[in-house]
């Protein structure tokens, strides 16, 4: 709706275009567009009227066709006659770039004149006359601009500085605007000067070996430069010529054509939008972002200049106009935004009440922010006439600079006095019914200390609602009932893809963005900045170099996460770098709660999903009575896996509950569903190790991770597996940990080779190589050979040899670990007599029916069938057999491994009956005891069924 009522005496802006795409991007930024003056609607001159912050604007555009400083000059001048209270002007639209290594120059990007050596700002190029030997020297002076707009712009470079810049929000206004956004260019593309344009609208056939090779900038950011601006009557369009002209001008920024017409007697600052470098490749495509990007800094400078400066001028003071309702969210709206599963619709529904309050609560990076962008900005579609107010919170100086910017917005008398309570004036028109519907938005309101500040300045108004996000659960349930939180979690697969599909286009492999979205958990602030890493480096990086970079290692991930992806609609003052993000939020925890802090350290290097809570404490005291207590058959660590939780010992354990809450405030760990065990992103993981490598505590931390760990890791004896299936993801991670301490590298060892023992006796032959294989390089470098664990490990490792058909290599190192034993131990040590398999001396020294014996007996019956010496297998193993059965049941594992050997020892003298009937006994018993699916009841059940059907074509 247009305003009536103004008369010529009070509009005291004249804006300027050359182009009617520049005056499309002017009216666009208009807060009010006014109806034509009566007495001027008949004239051949036509304005459009309207305001902008609390100036009254005038508009006018070049004709059709008349380009240049006359045609500029004649405009401005019938302007100001008609218009006698215009105290200054703008000159605004598209220019050509003056790329250089002085100011890096972009498509996009805006030129602002200032004077600069012995220029006033702007400088006619092609004005002036030549000398002698065809030197050319220019006459005459453009004047600088007026002093008001040279202060605005010295106000608009520290708002920038400060990164308080209003440039990307008065941009925003363009999104709706398909022509006018940034993605409807081309590449931003610069050649060398000396290369021309091969042919066609586009540089698709122009050589890319020609380009000049620039640092990728951030995503979608604008930078403003300030220096002189050449103008004169012709088009630059050579890159030599350009730079030459440059060169004698003592360095310009960009080329326009009309400028010079106006300065001397329509005294105005000039504002260039770069869409093209003034050479051979100009073409149209930059022109309307260009146009956008100059008419949106024009925004910004007249928003720094108080309508009094120049009402003073007049001699009065007139009230401020009342402004229409709009938003100040400071980012433009994202079009790669992907819903986030169910979330948008839980913020619309709980926002639909009056009144209503959401808090939106989840790790740093987890879209939070973009979830509370889009609402904003859908909100403004569906509810023009609502306010919209976004307040940075992180700390009390933003969190006051957000509502003074609320005062300034809505124009709330009194606020520019320094005594004013600028939280009271803003509270009090938030719960004045009158002012209209408003939504206010607090980003990132972490700090516990800030939450009775921003209590008792947030009204509970009938108009008004209140969307929070924070890391801090805590906060958020000060500030907002609990069932207003709305957790945020990492996205799922689906949508995760999604994501990746927009940012490098539907054409991409699935698989491979599938395995990206894996690699970084489905975190949207970690995809974005691996789509923003491969996108600059593109087309000599890929996505699955990408990959193949981030699996090499930990070192690595976090060099590819550090990377600050640029503009990602986040708070200006806050890292990109997702691992950054988190590490703030640890240094609060550190200085906050430091048993919290050393509690996250240490789970850093367990498996990331269900650790238990009794492998945290980190006081070796606590492990050791835990362990006492699990031997006697009372503690928690005796109900790892059982779904059981010690409660007899509550109180002393508050303090490690109270740290536990408070990292679940900050969603670093979660509890699962059986209560005692918890959860922790990977990614978070990676981060808080990163982290302790920079405090230098990393092998603090490492090393306290293995020792509890070893305390409480059993052998893999069937009566321990239940514990082992437990622990054994955390063995696993410990695997990938190698401490630097000799000391902790043999418990280390230890670790791994118990979890050998349990992965070969579930069947993981591979698994259990690599890890007794890892335990004992490292025992070996570290206690030697002579070392009983040592010996254990390559035992261990034998017995995967032999399991796996390697018969050589489990002799060796089979006798070694014999013969080691002999020298150290004794030809009567337990240990050796197992290594020697020496029956008669097992059972002398231990009996017949000890473990061992039965273990030397069943090796050296290995021994015997391997070498075909079946009767003497056979009567071994027919011992071992029955005495396992008497000692340890006829359900045992090693008994029907007994069992299983002397069928095959049966089969190869051809005594098929007998071997079948007992290898059928034995698969029952596997299935029965094992289950189905175990890798060694398949492998029966396989070789039972091949002997059937040899002895059924045998015809037996």
């Amino acid at each position: 709706m247009k305003r009536r009522g103004l008369q010529a005496e009070d509009y005291t802006v004249g804006w300027i275009c050359a182009l009617p795409i520049e005056l499309a991007a002017a009216r666009e930024m208009l807060d009010e567009e006014d109806d034509e003056l009566p007495q001027y609607s008949s004239d051949s001159d036509l304005y459009t009227f309207g305001r902008i912050g609390d100036h009254n604007v005038i508009l006018a555009c070049l004709p059709a066709g008349q380009m240049g400083p006359q045609s500029a000059a004649t405009v401005a001048a019938r302007m100001t006659s008609k218009f006698t209270s215009i105290r200054f002007g703008l000159m605004v639209g598209i220019g050509g770039g003056v790329p250089s290594s002085e100011s890096d120059i972009r498509l996009g990007d805006v030129v602002i004149s200032q004077p600069s050596l012995q220029y006033g700002g702007v400088v006619q190029y092609d004005f002036g006359k030549t000398e002698a030997g065809g030197r050319k020297s220019r006459t005459g002076w453009l004047d600088a601009p007026p002093k008001v707009l040279l202060n605005a712009v010295s106000k608009l470079r520290a708002l920038h500085y400060q990164g308080r810049g209003s440039l990307t929000t008065y941009l925003s206004a363009f999104d709706r605007l398909e022509n006018f956004r940034r993605d409807a260019a081309y590449p931003d593309v610069l050649f060398k000067a000396s290369y021309n344009h091969i042919r066609g609208s586009t540089c698709e056939q122009c050589s890319k070996e020609e380009e000049v090779k620039r640092t990728p900038r951030k995503d979608g950011q604008v930078v403003v430069h300030y220096g002189t601006i050449a103008s004169g009557n012709q088009v630059i369009k050579d890159g030599i010529t350009r730079d030459r002209i440059s060169t004698e001008l003592g360095g310009v920024m960009c080329f326009e054509m009309e400028a010079a017409g106006l300065m001397n007697d329509f005294r105005c600052l000039v504002i260039r939008g770069i869409c093209d470098y003034a050479d051979s490749h100009k073409n149209k495509k930059w022109q309307p972002y260009a146009a956008a990007t100059a008419a949106a800094c024009a925004k910004e400078i007249m928003s720094v200049i108080p309508a009094a400066v120049y009402d003073a001028c007049r001699g009065q003071k007139r009230p401020e106009t009342p402004p229409r309702p709009c938003s100040t969210v400071p980012f433009r709206r994202d079009l790669d935004f992907v819903s986030h599963g169910t979330l948008l619709n839980q913020i619309h529904g709980k926002l639909s009440s009056p009144a209503s309050r959401v808090a939106l609560v989840g790790l740093g990076g987890v879209g939070k922010s973009q979830l509370a962008i889009e609402y904003c900005h859908r909100a403004r579609e569906q509810f023009p006439q609502t306010w919209v107010f976004w307040v940075h919170s992180s700390n009390l100086a933003r969190l006051e600079q957000g509502y003074q910017d609320i005062a300034d917005t809505v124009k709330i008398p009194g606020r520019k006095d320094h005594k004013a309570d600028i939280f009271q004036l803003v509270r009090s028109w938030l719960r004045d019914e009158s002012k209209g519907k408003w939504i206010l938005v607090l980003d990132n309101a972490d700090d516990d200390t800030m939450v009775s500040k921003i209590s008792a300045y947030l009204p509970q108004s009938q108009n008004g609602l209140v969307l929070v996000t924070t890391r801090n659960r805590s906060v958020a349930s000060r500030l907002v009932e609990e069932s207003e939180i709305i957790p945020v979690k990492p996205m799922d697969e689906d949508d995760a893809i999604i994501l990746l599909k927009k940012k490098f286009g539907t054409e991409s492999n699935s698989a491979e963005l599938a395995e990206l979205a894996a690699a970084l958990e489905c975190m949207p602030l970690a995809i974005v900045q691996a789509a923003a890493y491969i996108k600059q480096r593109a087309p000599r990086y890929s996505l699955q170099q990408y990959l193949k970079e981030f699996n090499k290692s930990d070192k690595r991930k976090t060099s590819l996460l550090d990377h600050e992806a640029g503009y990602l609609r986040r708070d200006p003052e806050a890292n990109n770098s997702i691992l950054v993000t988190w590490q703030i939020s640890f240094d609060h925890i550190r200085d906050t709660r430091r048993s919290a802090a050393d509690l996250l350290s240490l789970m850093s290097f367990f498996d990331r999903q269900s650790i238990p809570k009794a492998l945290l404490r980190s006081e070796s005291k606590d492990i050791e009575e835990c362990k006492d207590r699990s031997n006697a058959g009372e503690g928690e660590l005796e109900d790892l896996g059982s779904g059981k939780e010690d409660t007899s010992s509550e109180s002393i354990f508050d303090e490690f509950e109270d740290d536990i809450y408070l990292l679940r405030n900050y969603s670093l760990v979660s509890i699962k569903a059986d209560g005692i065990s918890l959860e922790m992103h990977g990614l978070v993981q990676l981060a808080t190790r990163r982290w302790l490598e920079v405090h230098g505590e990393i092998e603090k931390w490492k090393q306290q991770f293995i020792h509890n760990l070893f305390i409480v890791y059993p052998t893999g004896e069937p009566e321990n597996w239940t514990k082992c299936q437990v622990l054994f993801p955390h063995a696993k991670s410990a695997e990938t940990q190698r401490p630097s301490d000799d000391g902790t590298v043999q418990d280390w060892g230890v670790i791994l080779r118990n979890a050998a023992w349990y992965a070969w006796a579930k069947g993981d032959y591979n698994e259990a190589e690599r890890m007794s294989s890892k335990a004992r390089k490292a025992l070996l470098k570290v206690v030697g050979k002579e070392n009983t664990e040592t010996l254990k490990c390559m035992e261990m490792l034998g017995t995967v040899y032999r399991y796996k058909g390697r018969w050589k290599e489990a002799e060796e190192l089979e006798v070694q670990v014999m013969e080691t034993r002999k020298r150290v131990l004794g030809p009567e040590h337990p240990d050796t007599l197992t290594s020697m398999a020496n029956l008669a001396s097992t059972s002398r020294v231990l009996g017949p029916e000890h473990p061992s014996t039965l273990t030397s007996m069943a090796n050296l019956a290995s021994t015997y069938r391997n070498q075909g010496r079946w009767k003497e297998a056979e009567g071994l193993e027919v011992q071992v057999m029955e005495t396992r059965k008497m000692v340890l049941g006829p359900e045992h594992p090693s008994t029907l491994t007994s069992m299983s050997n002397l069928a095959h020892t049966w089969k190869s003298q051809s005594r098929n009956e007998d071997a079948i009937s007992l290898m059928r006994k034995c698969c029952q018993l596997l299935k029965q005891i094992l289950g189905p699916q175990h890798s060694h009841t398949i492998a029966s059940l396989e070789i039972l069924n091949e002997w059937q059907i040899e002895n059924m074509e045998a015809g037996i």
